[in-house]
């Protein structure tokens, strides 16, 4: 069971748009920040969440796509 407890609320926000289908380049974009900044917060949430590999994390993110989203938060950073 995969707790999303001890995930910072940036390592959610960027969590819950790969759950959309964003791109490493375009959360950058939403979130201000830099490409090699939501790489570091993806490889930290992999650490937290025990993946092995980024593939995990987007598998884990599309399946549980609905969860995540009731999260919050995200639909900020969707438009424009």
């Amino acid at each position: 069971m995969h707790t999303l407890i001890n995930l910072s609320p940036q390592e959610k926000k960027i969590l819950q748009l790969i759950s959309l289908g964003f791109k490493s380049k375009q959360i950058a974009e939403k979130l201000f920040i830099s490409t090699h900044t939501v790489k570091n917060h993806k490889s930290n949430i992999c650490i937290k969440l025990d993946f092995k590999t980024t593939a995990e994390l987007n598998f884990y993110a599309f399946s549980n796509a609905a969860l995540l989203q009731d999260l919050g938060g995200a639909d900020t950073y969707l438009s424009g």
